[in-house]
């Protein structure tokens, strides 16, 4: 009795794990966080006297999400990263720092700076003229008027303004009203408690004139810097990338201000290597002081950097190439359905099932 019992019992083992194999070769995906959540409002309910314990749990899921996710995050992810981080600030609504992780998340990231705002403006209880609130969206309780983070969330928001729609403006009308209004959020931030008072003076400075581009880009180093130092790994990626592009677009900057310094006194340039005091290995290019590798070209009496052009026509692409990717699953847009009929001679685009790339060159 005893070796048939031990034979069927082998077997049974042996069974077991192709058994195993195959039921998970047939088991659906999992749900995303987002698709087994339940409405916002109800949540505080259902986890009474838990409330802060299970925001921290969404949060740790969320913030996963985004590190698997980073290279391909666009609007459906940025759809998903606002339903969670809602339900996160509806449970715990004076984690003022979860709120900030969130609008990095979006603005950032998902280089959706409008939902960043947003999400800031709900924890702050302020709606602004220039972003209001949907129609029909919940309201959520704000942060404490006292609260000793609540400076956190005006200080994100000048960054937004200063980072991200200033750098998008089209016109330099565009791009002095937002620098102005990331000063005046920056000086609203250093009055709040607990805040770094350097705050108030660099928002007033930026407020009541503005910056040359040069002293922009500067201060723009210097912001990304400190990201690069704080929140999770993909914050810290994201950091890493945009700083490097602010590095280059400061020092095509700086060859700006040498060009024209010449030219006013009457020594026009044909090309960037004749600049008198230029440490360089690569005079026809000047790649080698352009931390992206590509160089700067002078086009015009006007400093192009094409890495930094690159960089930022591949964010606005990337974000467009997953929409139409959404719309249209089985087929590879053209730069046309992206909106791009024309490209610089300097800038040069590749689009393939997996996405966009956009790298800088000078021919």
């Amino acid at each position: 009795m005893r070796w048939p019992a031990l034979a069927s019992m082998a077997t049974g083992i042996g069974l077991l794990f192709p058994l195993a194999s195959a039921i998970d070769a047939r088991r659906p995906p999992p749900l995303e966080l987002d698709e087994t959540l339940l409405p916002a409002r109800l949540l505080p309910l259902l986890a009474f006297g838990h409330r802060e314990t299970a925001a921290d749990l969404l949060e740790i899921q969320i913030t996963n999400f985004v590190i698997r996710r980073i290279d391909k995050i666009g609007r459906p992810e940025a759809d998903r990263l606002w339903t969670v981080y809602e339900a996160i600030l509806s449970l715990d609504p004076q984690n003022a720092d979860a709120c900030w992780r969130g609008s990095v998340y979006l603005s950032s990231v998902a280089n959706q700076p409008e939902a960043g705002i947003l999400m800031l403006r709900r924890s702050l209880g302020e709606e602004d003229p220039e972003h209001p609130f949907p129609p029909g969206l919940p309201p959520r309780e704000p942060v404490h008027p006292l609260h000793p983070r609540r400076w956190l969330l005006y200080h994100e928001l000048a960054a937004i303004e200063f980072l991200m729609l200033r750098n998008r403006a089209k016109t330099e009308e565009e791009r002095l009203h937002h620098t102005r209004r990331a000063g005046e959020l920056w000086m609203l931030a250093g009055q709040q408690k607990d805040a770094p008072k350097w705050l108030i003076d660099a928002g007033r400075k930026l407020a009541q004139r503005g910056w040359s581009a040069r002293e922009a880009f500067a201060y723009e180093v210097r912001l990304w810097e400190a990201r690069t130092r704080s929140g999770d790994e993909a914050q810290r990626k994201e950091a890493q990338r945009r700083l490097q592009e602010a590095r280059c677009a400061l020092v095509r900057e700086e060859l700006q201000e040498r060009v024209r310094l010449l030219r006013e006194r009457g020594h026009p340039l044909e090309r960037l290597g004749d600049l008198p005091g230029l440490e360089t290995r690569a005079p026809d290019t000047l790649a080698d002081l352009d931390p992206l590798g590509v160089g700067y070209v002078l086009v015009d009496g006007r400093v192009v950097a094409p890495a930094f052009e690159a960089a930022r026509l591949q964010r606005d692409l990337e974000g467009r190439f997953l929409g139409w990717r959404a719309q249209h699953p089985d087929r590879v847009p053209t730069l046309e359905d992206l909106g791009v009929h024309k490209l610089s001679k300097y800038l040069e685009a590749t689009i393939d099932a997996q996405g966009v790339r956009v790298r800088g060159r000078i021919p």
